[in-house]
């Protein structure tokens, strides 16, 4: 670092950081697009909920972000330990938004159609569980990117 950047008080990012911090946006859109174009017809088709209900209750999901977001943002704040205040954040949010996924699409189908009731609890919750994961993703991306570095030449290359 220059040693005007660092009277400036610039932090600035090295440039592997530049490249591969915004990969766990990649990553988290991925997830977010796979899983939101096939959720509503899963639930209509393959659980055989009702269309309405899988949409509405999507919907109402993203509605929950308003409420989860400060608080997964309240703990990112709080946390500052041995492998950084991001990096357990993107790792737990992933882990929670494959498994949430992988029992979602592989195990509540195996739920019988007597126990329809069981059916919608399983797919909002699971649902739920992996708004939080991916919660957990999303807010490590746009904080990061703050915080990576403050030196106006460097925030667009990867903004």
């Amino acid at each position: 670092m220059s040693e005007n950047a660092k009277a400036a008080g610039v932090n600035r990012a090295k440039l592997y950081q530049l490249v591969l911090f915004p990969l766990n946006n990649g990553a988290t859109n991925v997830y977010y697009v796979l899983v939101l174009s096939y959720i509503a017809t899963f639930g209509s088709n393959v659980l055989a909920l009702g269309t309405l209900f899988a949409s509405v209750m999507v919907t109402a999901m993203r509605l929950c972000d308003a409420i989860t977001d400060p608080i997964i943002g309240a703990l990112m704040d709080r946390t500052n330990g041995r492998f950084g205040k991001f990096r357990p954040f993107m790792a737990i949010g992933n882990a929670i938004m494959a498994i949430s996924i992988l029992i979602l699409y592989g195990i509540t189908p195996m739920i019988p159609d007597t126990m329809m009731w069981a059916r919608y609890a399983a797919f909002v919750g699971l649902y739920f569980v992996w708004v939080i994961g991916y919660t957990f993703q999303t807010s490590c991306t746009r904080s990061g990117q703050t915080v990576l570095t403050n030196d106006p030449k460097q925030r667009p290359l990867f903004t």
